[in-house]
């Protein structure tokens, strides 16, 4: 079964009310994985960004996003880590905890 065709299955049968349709976001996976492909290499590269950096991750998110954020914490100066508990990579979205990401942006935002 293609891409679209289990994205068109799960969002029939998506009871999950604040969920939007997941055939509206295949567009953009090219474009995200072509943003990760580039941003592949050495992090020490990013140690020039000076402004604040909200580097926000949750607890259950894959070993290697974990790894990568806590590298960028050690390289960034100005770099904030936050792990969220009991929520993966994409915790609004799939864990219906939008509320934990919306606290840390606001605490990041009013700091």
């Amino acid at each position: 079964m293609g891409l679209m065709l289990k994205a068109e299955k799960a969002d029939a049968e998506s009871t999950v009310p604040h969920k939007g349709p997941f055939r509206e976001l295949v567009p953009t996976m090219s474009h995200d994985a072509r943003l990760v492909k580039e941003a592949a290499g050495s992090v020490d590269r990013f140690a020039a960004v000076r402004c604040d950096v909200l580097l926000l991750g949750g607890a259950k998110s894959a070993p290697n996003l974990k790894a990568s954020l806590d590298r960028l914490a050690t390289v960034l100066p100005n770099a904030r880590r936050v792990t969220l508990p009991g929520v993966g990579h994409v915790a609004a979205y799939d864990t219906g905890k939008p509320e934990l990401v919306a606290e840390a942006l606001r605490t990041f935002f009013v700091a």
